[in-house]
């Protein structure tokens, strides 16, 4: 992977994961304050595109949905598995880029 396209991916991962923190921030407020909660599948989807590291941050901070067991466990998976892909989209990236020069 060239490092524009590095680059390119770790501010999306920023930038996701970060929004990811705040909602995080927001869904916990609005627990403890008993108003309408942001639903887990519009969770689940935000790890899902790249903004776990923001949610498990916010999840330990927070100390928010780390007693359902479901919820917590689901989104560690969703995390092993993009660190996978970004591991072999990396190292792909490298063999390709070496076996060209």
């Amino acid at each position: 992977m060239c490092q524009l396209n590095r680059m390119k991916l770790l501010t999306y991962i920023i930038v996701v994961s970060v929004a990811a923190f705040l909602i995080t921030a927001v869904d916990k407020w609005f627990a403890v304050a008993g108003t309408r909660r942001i639903s887990e599948r519009f969770l689940f989807g935000l790890s899902l595109v790249g903004g776990w590291p923001g949610m498990i941050c916010g999840m330990l901070l927070f100390r928010h949905k780390t007693r359902k067991a479901e919820f917590y466990s689901g989104i560690i998976f969703i995390s092993v598995v993009e660190m996978l892909i970004y591991f072999a989209f990396i190292t792909r990236s490298h063999e390709i880029l070496t076996t060209a020069q």
